[in-house]
């Protein structure tokens, strides 16, 4: 359900779509709190066990963990015969380190590379079809941060994401005049 009653949140619009939509194949879900991850496993079974649901924690802080992902999506975007089905990528920016930006939603720990990483890679395996970035500030809890700064940061972020989903475009477009 809704994390914040019945508007439409970075988690629930995932459900909701998973749940009445039979044309999404699989998602994969990178970078949620531990304790988001517990709560899903716990309240969502039958979604889980459905086999349509990845779940990886926030724990990706290191190039071996990035690869480790990458390696297992790899393999159940194999197993799964997924390789002919587009993918659509949403990236919530929350989930990144301080260090990247600063939100004023559950702050992360990951580094934007490791992301950039999951997100070329996986794109080899199939076509991205599309991709949205979330988690801009939300006007409050903004009074210990340099507000101007964080916007220009965040944009920078969103602007690397744009720059990357545009590139893959281009090489898969490329790829396919070949």
């Amino acid at each position: 359900s809704p994390r914040f009653g019945q508007i439409l949140s970075c988690g629930s619009w995932i459900k909701d779509l998973l749940m009445t939509n039979d044309n999404l194949a699989h998602v994969f879900s990178i970078g949620a709190r531990d304790d988001l991850v517990a709560t899903v496993e716990e309240t969502e079974t039958k979604l889980l066990d459905s086999g349509r649901v990845t779940m990886y924690n926030q724990s990706l802080t290191n190039a071996e963990t990035a690869a480790s992902i990458c390696e297992e999506m790899e393999e159940e975007i194999h197993n799964e015969n997924l390789e002919q089905l587009p993918i659509y990528i949403s990236v919530d920016k929350d989930v990144l380190s301080e260090n990247v930006i600063r939100t004023n939603w559950d702050q992360g720990n990951m580094d934007i590379h490791y992301i950039e990483e999951i997100i070329s890679r996986s794109s080899k395996k199939a076509e991205l079809l599309g991709m949205d970035v979330c988690g801009e500030l939300s006007g409050v809890q903004t009074e210990q941060m340099d507000l101007e700064k964080e916007i220009e940061r965040s944009e920078a972020v969103n602007l690397g994401f744009y720059h990357l989903f545009q590139m893959i475009r281009q090489s898969r477009t490329f790829d396919k005049k070949k």
